[in-house]
């Protein structure tokens, strides 16, 4: 009995413990949005919009690396935020 009694103490105090943590935390981020690019063939990719088709390649080591289908990337003034000046040319 006296073992019960014991092992239902540590229990209770693991629990008081993570339920304490749990408010103390902030809360998990939001999941991020299934992208509709994922795990489209290539055929289906290219006819997507806003998709592009990345083909497959071989590293150093010999692995293949399967093509896949990923988000277009955004504009490069999209990307630099409103107010942000374009980087001067170097050859001028």
């Amino acid at each position: 009995m006296r073992i019960r009694s014991v092992i239902g103490a540590v229990l209770a105090a693991a629990t008081a413990a993570s339920v304490a943590s749990a408010q103390n935390s902030p809360p998990p981020a939001a999941p991020e949005a299934v992208s509709p690019c994922t795990d489209l063939p290539e055929s289906d990719c290219t006819t997507t919009s806003g998709c592009v088709w990345l083909p497959g390649y071989r590293v150093a080591t010999g692995a293949t690396v399967n093509g896949y289908c990923r988000p277009a990337p955004k504009p490069l003034t999209a990307r630099r935020g409103p107010g942000a000046s374009t980087p001067k040319d170097p050859a001028q």
